[in-house]
């Protein structure tokens, strides 16, 4: 081996390992420097083989946990990589034990695999062949998950249709975090709302699409502002909660944005761009606009916790609806009390337009108004909380009412085992529980029994201090003594309340599988994928020198 690293790009593997030896790792050193040729195993072909391997010993972990468990449930999506590629991604959801031996939920990525049929049927097979392949136990799937999709949530020709064929107990989950996204997308279809999260969209893409136009955002926030934010955000699709935060950062830049506006309506080299730059500085600084952001400001501020929220992996079903039902009921609190939370919204406004010089007025209003509210008012503010303020919460309210309603059937009768709950529940209230999973539970036949031992538990913990998740419920009850209980909050438990971890591995299949990266075949690519999300799980070189000693050895030989 040469004293320095090699002119030659041999690959980012070889020049790391040639750095190592380099710089103090003797064993290394003298490897590369003695071994024959074809015994450096630094080949691709056998670099392919070792990240598989290491692919596989996680996965194994993975199964062995899940299938120790009483039950686990699916999580699946699909996505195209570069490649133009659709890949379908299962996740699993299982009960494990921290190091303390105290149970905590797992969620873990198992592969990815390429899908060249859609359909509800096709992407079915594909799921229960990648679980079976790799020797999960189907009979302890009780859950699945998906976004909305028709192809993944139709009831008749959806993958949750025909899993259910093999699995008659997964019960079908939306998730979450996508029911919030499409309540906040549904409610901003008002016309007032809609335009105004459009017009931010917009201004937010002509800032972004040059560094010129970046920098000069930059130096107006630093000439009127001291804040460490400096641009605004784009709106993103996938990535729930920087929608709230690209929403919040214009409303806190709202004047540097004006005045830039209004630096590229005077001095744009592009007759385009000043032309953009004066319609978006016009829609802007209309009153009806500056009102309806403040609204969509104090909405989404209520809404970003729940977000949040709702990606947590120890996050239940129960803990979900609970956190809903809050947020329902600030927002009928807010209706209820229109005039005092306006006004305080009106005053912001009317600040912001003093700052722009613009002055608080009606809009235009016709004896026939066919595209926006026209109830009658007497003055702006009389006007903007009638038609923007009061509709917008109340079509929220609903939206969340009709999307989590799904949930809160879900889990009615187990959520009656809760400690919080059961205190005044009785036998009948789980009943539909009990019959769903009366094939399942140990002893059905002592279940009434049982729950009645347990409600006096519950009854003997102060009222403040009774557990209302599902985990913790999880924690008090003992396996021997409760078999029935047990499983049936270890079922509450596992249901998955997001895709958010699928979503997370999508993020590592683009930086994985790159431009440069594009032809990786799937082995490799799921293999890379495992280790980079799954670090937690350790792969030692003693597990993966034992499997690779399994494999069969046969060389390529050219005649």
């Amino acid at each position: 081996m040469s004293e320095v690293l090699p002119f030659k790009n041999y690959g980012n593997f070889r020049a790391l390992l040639w750095m190592g030896a380099k710089f103090g790792d003797a064993a290394l050193r003298a490897h590369i420097k003695t071994s024959p040729a074809d015994a450096l195993y630094t080949s691709p072909k056998i670099q392919n083989e070792l990240i598989t391997l290491c692919g596989k010993i996680i996965q194994r972990k993975i199964v062995e946990n899940a299938n120790s468990g009483s039950c686990f449930p699916v999580v699946a999506d699909e996505a195209t990589a570069i490649s133009r590629t659709a890949h379908i991604s299962p996740c699993v959801r299982y009960v494990g034990h921290d190091t303390s031996g105290v149970p905590i939920p797992k969620e873990y990525f198992v592969d990815f695999v390429p899908v060249y049929d859609l359909t509800g049927q096709a992407l079915a097979s594909t799921i229960l062949n990648s679980l079976r392949g790799h020797g999960f136990d189907l009979n302890l799937l009780y859950g699945q998950e998906y976004d909305g999709a028709a192809s993944m949530s139709g009831h008749l020709n959806g993958v949750e249709a025909f899993i259910r064929q093999t699995a008659p107990k997964a019960l079908y989950v939306h998730c979450s975090a996508h029911a919030l996204n499409l309540a906040l997308l549904h409610a901003c279809k008002l016309p007032s709302i809609r335009n105004c999260v459009g017009t931010v969209s917009s201004t937010c893409t002509l800032v972004r699409a040059s560094p010129q136009r970046t920098n000069q955002m930059q130096d107006e926030v630093e000439d009127l502002t001291q804040e460490k934010i400096n641009s605004v955000l784009s709106f993103c699709q996938t990535r729930w909660v920087e929608s709230h935060d690209a929403l919040q950062r214009f409303l806190e830049l709202y004047v540097p944005i004006v005045q830039f506006l209004e630096y590229l309506e005077e001095d744009a080299a592009s007759s385009d761009t000043t032309s953009k730059a004066s319609q978006l500085l016009d829609a802007i600084t209309k009153p009806e606009f500056v009102v309806s952001l403040q609204i969509c400001s104090d909405l989404f501020s209520l809404t970003l916790p729940l977000c949040k929220f709702l990606q947590k992996i120890d996050c239940d079903l129960a803990q979900a609806r609970d956190q809903v039902k809050n947020v329902i009921d600030v927002l009928f609190t807010k209706r209820a009390s229109a005039e005092t939370e306006f006004n305080k919204i009106f005053l912001n406004s009317l600040s912001l337009l003093k700052i722009t010089n613009v002055e608080m007025a009606l809009p235009s209003i016709t004896g026939r108004q066919m595209q926006r509210s026209n109830l009658p008012s007497a003055t702006p503010e009389e006007y903007y909380r009638r038609n923007v303020y009061l509709p917008l919460p109340a079509y929220f309210e609903n939206q969340l009412r009709d999307r989590f309603d799904a949930h809160k059937k879900v889990v009615v009768g187990l959520n009656m085992l809760l400690p919080k709950f059961c205190a005044s529940a009785s036998i009948t209230g789980i009943d539909d529980a009990v019959q769903f999973y009366l094939g399942d539970i140990p002893s059905a036949n002592v279940i009434e029994a049982e729950f009645t031992l347990w409600v006096n538990k519950c009854c003997q913990i102060e009222e403040k201090n009774r557990p209302a998740c599902a985990l913790q419920a999880l924690q008090i009850c003992n396996r021997d003594f409760f078999p029935n209980i047990h499983s049936l909050l270890s079922i509450l438990t596992t249901l998955p309340v997001s895709t958010s971890t699928l979503e997370r591995t999508f993020s590592t299949l683009r930086r994985l599988k790159s431009y440069l990266q594009n032809h990786m075949n799937n082995d490799r690519l799921t293999g890379l994928a495992l280790l980079r999300i799954h670090r937690e799980l350790q792969v030692t070189s003693e597990q993966v020198l034992t499997e690779l000693c399994k494999l069969p050895r046969k060389k390529n030989f050219l005649v």
